[in-house]
């Protein structure tokens, strides 16, 4: 019974959303809307970080103090014992560190996917000579509204029809991944930035900053996907030009173009479709696994070791000198 709900459940969500991807022109406030969407949640994201009265805040606060208590514990025991070391040094340095990340959290965050987002745009410019966020909805759109194809009729062959069978369904599963690809970035960013301010804390401490990573590490990822979302669609532009000897870049193409189901060029844009319908399947993967260096090295620890060790040749140079 559960099946049949899920199957049903599907079932009506993709007819919502057929007619959508075939409507042909992506709503003009979209931008807009996103843009809305992105300034609420920072809003609420501040008010979680300055509002002392609110639940999160307490709990990080606790946190916060657990696990300062436990390091300056640990860094006094490590003087005590073992004079000025990275211990000692490491402590001081991450007092400063918590303090700017939690004073700068929107800055750093919303930098981090700007960076990306930017350079994307930035690529997407210099080839096809636009930064409109939504550009390969608009140029799919346009394309698939410039490009016909030559109508079958019963004395076609058997392979024709099904070619443009499956041409169908590969356009029509392209045009929602389309969709989709074009918001999860921005979607998983925000979800990522509202629970950032509980993560925080966990720097704080060596045994806890391995959350901190992770969560570092997910935010860079859906980052990283905005990056690479906006450069398959670039790919996608500069294949469809090859393919149909298109001069210049453009929403809409310079005259209709007919393809024959029997040529070579449709094999070639079923194949273009099915390898971008893959590669946006799998920029979550890849970008997953490029943000994944930064929890699976341990990167916050790696950097407070390197800063201790320099703390440490720092401090012996000093004694030095006043000695």
């Amino acid at each position: 019974m559960k099946t049949l709900i899920r199957t049903l459940y599907i079932f009506v969500t993709l007819i919502s959303i057929i007619p959508q991807a075939q409507s042909g022109e992506i709503d003009v406030d979209t931008v807009s809307v996103v843009q809305s969407f992105r300034d609420e949640v920072e809003s609420e994201v501040s008010d979680l970080l300055s509002d002392g009265s609110n639940t999160v805040n307490q709990m990080r606060s606790i946190v916060n103090r657990v696990l300062f208590f436990a390091l300056l514990v640990f860094a006094v025991v490590s003087f005590i014992f073992f004079g000025p070391n990275p211990t000692a040094f490491n402590a001081l340095l991450m007092g400063f560190l918590y303090g700017f990340l939690n004073e700068t959290y929107l800055i750093w965050t919303d930098g981090m996917f700007a960076f990306f987002e930017q350079a994307a745009l930035g690529i997407q410019d210099q080839v096809v000579g636009t930064k409109d966020t939504f550009f390969l909805s608009k140029y799919w759109d346009h394309l698939m509204n410039r490009v016909g194809f030559e109508e079958l009729d019963m004395f076609d062959g058997m392979v024709a029809i099904v070619n443009m069978a499956f041409l169908w369904v590969a356009s029509l599963v392209f045009m929602i991944l389309i969709r989709i690809s074009e918001i999860w970035a921005v979607w998983g960013f925000l979800f990522c930035q509202l629970i950032g301010p509980l993560f925080l804390p966990f720097i704080i401490h060596p045994s806890t900053r391995g959350l901190f990573d992770k969560w570092l590490a997910l935010i860079l990822g859906f980052c990283i996907y905005a990056f690479m979302a906006r450069c398959i669609g670039t790919l996608f532009a500069i294949f469809t030009k090859s393919l149909l000897s298109e001069t210049t870049f453009t929403n809409t193409l310079s005259s209709p173009v007919e393809i024959s189901a029997s040529s070579p060029e449709f094999s070639s844009f079923i194949l273009h479709i099915v390898v971008g319908i893959f590669m946006l399947l799998s920029a979550g993967k890849m970008s997953s696994a490029l943000a994944g260096g930064v929890s699976g090295s341990g990167g916050t620890n790696s950097m407070m070791k390197a800063g201790g060790r320099a703390g440490r040749a720092g401090m012996q140079k000093l004694a030095k000198i006043i000695l």
